[in-house]
């Protein structure tokens, strides 16, 4: 309560994503409080600033990701509503600065924000022709296409954005068919493979 509501305010963005973080390692059932405290750490938070925490809420490289917060963790039908109308309100202010031509929307088009979403069999990798999977039988199974590294990089930075990779990052998202199994087996595996392909040649699959 101390943290969530009473010095919110003078919470940095990085204190706020370690905060909301916490609370969905914790599980939010856990205290009937906690769905209040992570509405209240988000609409304590506006503009710019939100597209920074939830962009860094995204970057952890495990499964708990701003999606899963909102449409998984949170129970409450109200609360869900009162977030969702939240981003909506402060993305429409952000499009009124883009509009106008502020200062604001020159900053943020150095920003690398936004969300890049991509298959992973027969677009990242191939399937090698292996059914369900896919049916590409040009390159073995498992192969990184050639170039499609450096196109999700380009496409992460935009044509504005910084010459290298920003260390915050959580643009790239992977979507997946296969269901979810106990104790996050499934997306644990998968993210240890996008770690590897971010060490080894710069992909960032930290979003999802």
């Amino acid at each position: 309560e101390l943290l969530a509501v009473d010095r919110v305010s003078v919470l940095s963005i990085v204190s706020r994503v370690s905060l909301l973080s916490a609370l969905q390692l914790m599980k939010l059932p856990a205290n009937n409080r906690a769905e209040h405290w992570v509405r209240n750490i988000i609409l304590s938070t506006h503009q710019d600033d939100l597209s920074e925490l939830k962009t860094m809420n995204d970057s952890h490289m495990d499964y708990y990701c701003m999606t899963k917060l909102i449409y998984e963790d949170i129970r409450s039908e109200t609360i869900r509503r009162d977030i969702l109308d939240h981003f909506r309100k402060e993305a429409a202010v952000q499009n009124a600065h883009m509009e106008m031509g502020t200062r604001k929307s020159k900053l943020r088009m150095q920003k690398a924000w936004r969300k890049i979403l991509s298959d992973v069999d027969d677009t990242l990798t191939s399937s090698g022709g292996s059914y369900p999977a896919g049916v590409d039988k040009r390159y073995p199974k498992k192969v990184v296409y050639p170039g499609v590294i450096g196109l999700y990089r380009e496409m992460d930075l935009g044509i504005n954005g910084p010459e290298k990779m920003p260390s915050n990052t959580g643009n790239l998202v992977f979507l997946s068919a296969r269901p979810h199994l106990y104790k996050d087996i499934s997306e644990k595996h998968n993210f240890a493979k996008f770690k590897k392909l971010r060490e080894r040649e710069g992909v960032d699959g930290r979003g999802g």
